[in-house]
């Protein structure tokens, strides 16, 4: 199975809710994804790292990142995998 096809039934299995939730905004609504019950665990960070650093890889990429929390676990999992397969980041200069 490939990487996408085993994400997204990771996804299904682990943070697919079919229930009736309120969200942030107030409204309500009959399902909520919750990512963060896959990207928190080991397969799934490696899933999502992998696919997101198969994107970037070849792209002049000086950063990554995201709110906390949620893409904590990701930004570790794609610079991890950037440095294993030692792709160089051109670092930005800092003043």
């Amino acid at each position: 199975m490939n990487k996408k096809k085993e994400l997204l039934v990771l996804l299904k299995k682990k943070a697919f809710l079919k229930k009736k939730v309120k969200l942030s905004s107030g409204r309500i609504s009959n399902f909520y994804i919750d990512v963060r019950k896959v990207s928190l665990s080991p397969k799934g960070v490696y899933l999502i790292s992998q696919l997101i650093f198969n994107l970037l890889k070849s792209k002049k990429i000086t950063a990554i990142g995201g709110p906390t929390l949620g893409a904590d676990p990701i930004v570790s999992g794609v610079c991890y995998l950037a440095y294993k397969s030692n792709k160089r980041f051109s670092y930005p200069k800092v003043a």
